[in-house]
């Protein structure tokens, strides 16, 4: 498998993304630690940002602190220190040995670190050395929050809080049972006198953290928020959440709420809330800051000066320079020249559901017609390329759906869901269930050559298995199952290959059209699975979190093909597609890369999406009492027009069958129609156009 040694992936510059952990000011700069992509500045309060990244631009840093002269950095590979006000960061982890550092805080000329399962430690050197601080009680505890109030170090070790009056040569506890500190524990201390975030409330303190009160509720439980940081202006005590800030003035006895405009509601996280200036900050996955000028009144959200770095699931559709990409709470995104640029796509509206919703699956159908599936919020369907979506329910169940695939077959639109299999007749608007549907069918992907389909199934209750269709997707069979293989992804060559990726080990190929299924050959490295998976032909892309893996004999072998990537853990891909010139790779945390098809030795593909080229009139329109339809089917293929109400909602089924070559009629009549508005859908193959109407008194 000879390839071009000098050929690379190249970031593209979308869709854009970030996520956001933890603030820190040290002077005039604020600080920002970032998951995967290090450290940023910002000289405004948060509204924009710079890389301040040089030695750490690869870690996830969770914490940052300052002692008056160097600024610290805790990451998921031990303390990092830089001396010249973040420009570049150096290890500092002699006695720490990278671990995963949570925590950072300063007291009494130490600088503490608390970890991820391995306690808490200390240096007195400016991170140059670190020893022991748990003292025998915590050092296989995570430790959430530090703080001091005299004479104690306080520490929230797992769902404990301990203190030591020797700077950790000792701990102790007094409370008789666990806390149930639910979200980001924190601390906040005034004096003797401290506050601990915990879930949607706090508990508080006054005698050097040694014994705390009862539980005092701050968000209330309708509201679905935990509190994300607590901070001190003035007389007031802010605590900051998803849902707006509450404010004490009594030291956390009783909150307030401010009315909040502008904060986006969605399924991400917020990690941390910090007060910079006159501004408020939450930092958030994905979609970046929040930030308030006005007291938390109004909110406004920036990614300026971030790179990109969006979480792509198996959410990628490539035709020509256009390509659909899915996020991870932040909709849909789409770029219509191979990546240099993006936009995101559906409204300008960041409050509605598409907008926060999770994208683990998106599908052109034609040039105009695209289907976005959601985890959570169901199924979304656009006719104008992007510009509008229309939230599909008709056929799928009701409540939280996941859609984890899509795939078209030579008559039918497929899903799979965790629910189960469905499938379309008209292209996306109304569904039906097939026969594996319901508990114990969760769908983790789904392809498709020709009327033959292949699905991916995971099941808690019985043994994971590929199932079959030889109709288009409408009945199944079981052809494979399996107790050692998690599946994760499904694709098809176009001809008679079918290939199913894993999440850890044990990638599966099929050459008899999904009949049989084998083992792929050597290459892959063990443990690393496929979450991704294209293919084109004899070619064929597996994506892990090592990388990109290619094959050009049908998966009897592969080699790995990372050239230009970034580091670990920058280098996870989890969505692949293939356009008639590039192959484009989504990572988690780092977006969307493309590399030319040519540095493979693939030549142009020729691009599979059908136009909508139909030509369809109704006349007259509006119906004043009896209109025609006429249309032309071009070669024999299956027709299908129906007649929705402009919500989606079927009315009227005009025409269902296979049609010969030539020109037809047919007839919409005012007496089966109330007046309102409509719209008329025509499928002829995998050509489509919906024409609207009106209906008058």
């Amino acid at each position: 498998m000879q390839l071009n040694a000098k050929a690379q992936w190249v970031k593209t510059s979308g869709p854009v993304g970030m996520n956001v952990n933890y603030f820190h000011k040290f002077g005039n700069n604020l600080f920002a630690g970032t998951s995967a992509k290090g450290a940023f500045r910002s000289l405004d309060n948060g509204v924009t940002w710079q890389v301040a990244n040089t030695g750490i631009e690869n870690n996830d840093v969770f914490s940052l602190t300052d002692d008056n002269s160097f600024l610290y950095a805790g990451t998921n590979k031990g303390v990092y220190r830089s001396a010249d006000n973040g420009a570049s960061w150096q290890p500092f982890n002699l006695g720490i040995e990278e671990k995963f550092v949570k925590t950072l805080y300063v007291a009494n000329g130490f600088l503490y670190a608390g970890t991820v399962g391995s306690g808490l430690f200390k240096s007195s050197d400016h991170a140059a050395t670190w020893t022991d601080a748990s003292g025998g009680a915590l050092s296989s505890s995570t430790i959430h929050a530090v703080t001091y109030t005299a004479p104690n170090l306080v520490v929230v070790a797992d769902n404990l809080i301990f203190y030591s009056n020797d700077n950790g040569n000792s701990w102790f506890y007094e409370q008789t049972s666990p806390f149930i500190l639910t979200g980001i524990p924190a601390l906040l201390t005034i004096g003797d006198s401290t506050l601990l975030v915990a879930g949607r409330g706090v508990y508080r303190s006054f005698d050097a953290g040694v014994h705390w009160g009862n539980f005092i509720p701050v968000i209330p439980a309708n509201r679905q928020a935990n509190i994300s940081g607590i901070s001190k202006a003035g007389n007031l005590i802010i605590a900051g959440s998803r849902v707006g800030i509450y404010y004490s003035s009594n030291f956390g006895q009783t909150w307030k709420n401010v009315a909040a405009t502008g904060l986006r509601n969605g399924s991400w996280f917020d990690h941390h809330f910090y007060v910079s200036g006159n501004n408020l900050l939450l930092a958030y996955d994905e979609i970046g800051i929040a930030y308030s000028s006005n007291r938390g009144k109004d909110w406004g959200y920036t990614l300026n000066g971030f790179v990109p770095a969006a979480s792509i699931d198996n959410a990628l559709s490539a035709s020509g320079n256009n390509i659909i990409s899915g996020t991870h709470g932040d909709g849909v995104y789409q770029s219509n020249d191979a990546g240099n640029t993006w936009i995101k796509t559906g409204t300008a509206n960041n409050q509605d559901t598409l907008s926060n919703s999770n994208i683990f699956s998106v599908l052109r159908l034609t040039n105009n017609i695209m289907l976005a599936g959601t985890c959570g919020n169901g199924l979304y369907r656009s006719t104008d390329k992007g510009l509008t979506w229309t939230h599909i329910t008709n056929g799928l169940p009701s409540g939280f759906l996941c859609l984890n695939g899509l795939a078209k077959t030579t008559t039918n639109v497929l899903v799979g869901t965790d629910k189960g299999l469905y499938y379309s007749t008209d292209l996306g608007i109304s569904w039906h269930a097939s026969n594996i549907t319901g508990t114990g069918f969760d769908i983790v992907g789904v392809a498709a050559n020709g009327n033959v389909a292949c699905a991916a199934s995971e099941s808690i209750i019985q043994s994971n298995k590929i199932y079959r269709s030889s109709d288009n997707g409408v009945t199944w069979t079981s052809v494979f199952e399996t107790n050692t293989s998690d599946f994760a992804s499904m694709a098809s060559d176009g001809n008679n290959h079918f290939y199913c990726g894993t999440l850890n080990s044990g990638n599966l190929l099929s050459n008899n059209n999904g009949i049989i299924w084998q083992s792929v050959g050597p290459g892959i490295p063990a443990g690393t699975g496929g979450f991704a998976t294209a293919a084109a032909g004899t070619n064929v892309f597996i994506g892990n979190n090592a990388g990109v893996f290619f094959s050009n004999n049908s998966g009897v072998s592969f080699t790995a093909q990372n050239s230009g990537f970034d580091p670990s853990p920058n280098n996870a891909v989890q969505g692949l597609a293939i356009s008639s010139t590039h192959v484009y790779a989504g990572f988690f945390q780092n977006s969307v890369w493309k590399r030319p098809l040519s540095d493979f030795g693939i030549g142009t593909i020729t691009n599979t999406t059908t136009k909508n080229d139909l030509s369809v009139f109704v006349t007259p329109n509006p119906v004043t009492n009896k209109s025609m339809l006429s249309y032309h089917v071009e070669k024999r293929a299956p027709v299908v027009i129906n007649i929705y109400r402009s919500n989606g909602s079927l009315v009227q089924s005009l025409v269902s069958g296979t049609q010969q070559p030539g020109d037809y009629t047919t007839y919409i009549t005012k007496d089966k129609l109330l007046p309102g508005n409509y719209y008329v859908s025509v499928v002829i193959g995998y050509n489509h156009t919906a024409i609207a109407i009106t209906v008058t008194k």
